[in-house]
């Protein structure tokens, strides 16, 4: 899908873009080591063909997360490369319970 308004073309990435969508957020000072999966949830902005923005997204809110301070994320996830470097301070840290299901008593 690719939307135009006022000389702007607006479209999801594809993984032929990672290398732009990379560089571009490198030149920003923006993380961008580890958005190789993730490359498709970016929409790019190009004028004239040329990449001049990225917008990536996560829909994260409506299914079931909740905000929790980041000084209230386990350790173990503190200690992430990810959680450490690639989010910046001002990132919203969300959690969501996982309830673990009962045993199928060997049936499957």
């Amino acid at each position: 899908m690719t939307a135009k308004t006022k000389g702007m073309e607006f479209a999801f990435a594809k993984p032929a873009h990672e290398a732009a969508v990379k560089s571009l957020l490198a030149e920003c000072g923006l993380p961008f080591e580890d958005i190789s999966e993730h490359v498709i949830h970016f929409i790019t902005a190009k004028s004239k063909g040329v990449l001049v923005g990225v917008v990536g997204l996560e829909a994260l809110g409506s299914v079931g997360y909740r905000r929790l301070e980041r000084t209230d994320a386990p350790e173990a996830i503190q200690n992430t490369k990810e959680f450490s470097m690639f989010c910046p301070q001002t990132a919203t840290c969300m959690a969501k319970e996982i309830r673990k299901l009962p045993a199928l008593g060997g049936q499957r």
